[in-house]
């Protein structure tokens, strides 16, 4: 029981690693200001999709 909560622990934090440099790729490519159009008109079109 506690092995298996160890490791899923581990996995938990080898995800978030992975999930942290796919950011900071983004982050600091060329591309980073078309993303924030993107995650922006994404946010816009899940309060006005709450809001209906």
């Amino acid at each position: 029981m506690i092995l298996e909560r160890i490791f899923l622990f581990e996995e938990l934090i080898r995800l978030v690693n992975e999930l942290f440099l796919l950011f900071l790729e983004v982050r600091i490519s060329q591309d980073w200001r078309e993303e924030l159009l993107k995650i922006g008109s994404w946010i816009n079109g899940s309060v006005e999709s709450f809001q209906n």
